[in-house]
C-alpha cells in the first residue's frame, strides 16, 4: 500500500481550501449519498482536531476528533470515505487511535452507523446501549477503554 499523507489539524489550521474539502466531502457522502437531512456544521469543528486524506487536491477520507469536556475521554465522528476499498479509513483510524493514545486518552468512542460496526469491532471498539436513530439512520454507542493497552496493527 502507498504511503498515505494524513493531515492532522486544528480548526484554526485548517486551509480554506482544506476546509471547502472537507465540508464537500461530508456533504457528499452524509447528505448526498446518505440522504441524511441534519445541520452538519455544528460548531463542533471549532474544537475538534480534524484527519483527513487527500488526492488531486479533495477530501477522499476524513474524520474528527475532539475531548469529552472534563475528562480523558475522547470521540470522533463524522469517519467518511469518497473512495472505498483502498484502506483509507483503517489507515485514518490507526491514526486517530494512535494521537488519543499519545494524548493520554482513557477511552475513544464513537456513535457508529450500524453497518460500520464490524469495522469498528476490528479495532477493539465495543457497542453499549440501544441502536438509535441520528438523521434518519441506525447507529449506536462504541467505546474503545483500551486504547493505552492497544498495540499499532
Amino acid at each position: 500500500m502507498q504511503e498515505l499523507n494524513i493531515n492532522i489539524k486544528t480548526f484554526e489550521q485548517l486551509t480554506t481550501h482544506e476546509l471547502y474539502e472537507i465540508l464537500r466531502a461530508r456533504f457528499m457522502v452524509f447528505v448526498m449519498e446518505q440522504h441524511c437531512d441534519y445541520p452538519d456544521p455544528d460548531r463542533v469543528d471549532y474544537n475538534a482536531i480534524h484527519f483527513f486524506i487527500m488526492e488531486k487536491n479533495e477530501v477522499v477520507s476524513y474524520a474528527r476528533l475532539f475531548q469529552k469536556e472534563g475528562s480523558d475521554t475522547w470521540r470522533f465522528g463524522r469517519m467518511l470515505t469518497t473512495i472505498r476499498g483502498k484502506g483509507y479509513a483503517k489507515r485514518l483510524l490507526k491514526e486517530i487511535i494512535a494521537y488519543t493514545k499519545q494524548m493520554g486518552a482513557s477511552s475513544l468512542s464513537i456513535e457508529a452507523q450500524m453497518h460500520a460496526v464490524r469495522f469498528y469491532e476490528k479495532f477493539g471498539f465495543k457497542t453499549y446501549g440501544k441502536p438509535f436513530l441520528d438523521a434518519g439512520i441506525e447507529h449506536i454507542e462504541m467505546i474503545n477503554k483500551q486504547i493505552q493497552e492497544m498495540e499499532q496493527k
